[in-house]
């Protein structure tokens, strides 16, 4: 796929250019507006790879403050952490294409908030249960050491609860989440899941 006349491959190499860079700009103050303009780079340069690295940057120190705050253990355990990077990767990529896809089937409503309502039913009773249910909750069984054939159970016994408490926190956040433009959606969601 090409954009503006450039390949993936070639927009991957600017935004590795522009993570070389950001190690020599930290010798002076960097500034917010910095850490915000360097972001806005990426996401125009590389969108997907963006989102998906903010994910599981995200994701890890969600972890990583899990078991810092842990009262019943003082290990941290960087296998799990790495674990949870990986698994944010693929969450921000599922993400990207879930947001680009209810924000185009949904353009056509005039009304902002039936818009949003509706993206967030859809959300909910559609996208989240295939999402838990074929990414979420069977990786997360698999690492920790469920096999193939435990899945299916994995999955029904897991789903109910983490649909209901998903339920719980999202709609309030997806009220947010879905008046944010497009292209932070996924930064929003991680910033919130990180809250959570």
């Amino acid at each position: 796929h090409a954009r503006g006349g450039e390949s993936f491959l070639s927009s991957d190499r600017k935004f590795g250019m522009s993570l070389l860079l950001l190690p020599a700009a930290a010798s002076s103050f960097i500034t917010p507006n910095d850490i915000t303009s360097t972001y806005q780079s990426w996401l125009d340069t590389s969108p997907l790879l963006t989102k998906a690295a903010t994910s599981s940057a995200l994701f890890a120190a969600g972890d990583l403050i899990a078991q810092v705050t842990d009262e019943e253990s003082t290990d941290v355990s960087l296998g799990r952490i790495a674990r949870f990077g990986g698994t944010g990767f693929g969450n921000g990529i599922a993400w990207t294409y879930w947001y680009s896809f209810s924000d185009e089937l949904f353009t056509p409503i005039n009304e902002p908030a039936f818009r949003v309502a509706s993206a967030m039913a859809l959300e909910q009773f559609i996208w989240c249960p295939l999402l838990f249910s074929f990414y979420l909750i069977p990786l997360s069984a698999v690492l920790n050491g469920a096999e193939p054939a435990d899945l299916p159970a994995e999955v029904r016994k897991r789903i109910g609860p983490l649909l209901i408490a998903n339920a719980r926190v999202w709609t309030p956040a997806n009220l947010v989440i879905y008046n944010v433009p497009l292209q932070y959606r996924v930064l929003a969601s991680n910033v919130i899941d990180l809250i959570w």
